[in-house]
């Protein structure tokens, strides 16, 4: 939500690649984890190995009437950008003043996706027919205002 409102993101994650869960992939896995006979003390993380290049999803949104340009390194934090950071989870405010929009812990859930492959689950790509409908029900339900 804060990209799109501020129309920008930070040009130091350009190359990274984001994680999108569908809520209805996320059923079908957990369904298919407790069919599982052998899950008794597992713990499991959700979570889509199919990542989306920060590039392609900027591509993607500028096809949905949505442009976001990337914001040069070092551009310090104003007041507005401060108060935007601590409102929202997915933007940091890191010591120097510089507003960052990745997290900086890495996660990983090899062992949940090896596990849903063994049942037969696979993780969908995220795609423009995907994107387009979030968008939608975004919009339909003021999500951006």
């Amino acid at each position: 939500r804060e990209v799109v409102l501020s129309e920008t993101v930070s040009d130091k994650i350009l190359s990274e690649k984001l994680e999108f869960s569908p809520v209805d992939s996320s059923a079908r896995a957990i369904l298919q984890l407790l069919s599982n006979s052998n899950r008794e003390g597992r713990i499991y993380h959700l979570m889509n190995p199919n990542k989306l290049p920060m590039r392609k999803l900027i591509s993607e949104l500028a096809t949905l009437g949505i442009v976001i340009r990337p914001q040069a390194s070092g551009k310090r934090a104003g007041k507005d950008d401060a108060q935007q950071a601590l409102s929202g989870g997915s933007v940091y405010l890191m010591p120097g003043g510089e507003l960052t929009y990745g997290a900086p812990i890495q996660i990983t859930a090899d062992y949940t996706v090896d596990a849903l492959e063994k049942l037969g689950f696979a993780w969908p790509e995220i795609d423009h027919g995907y994107l387009g409908r979030i968008i939608e029900h975004m919009r339909k339900n003021r999500f951006f205002e």
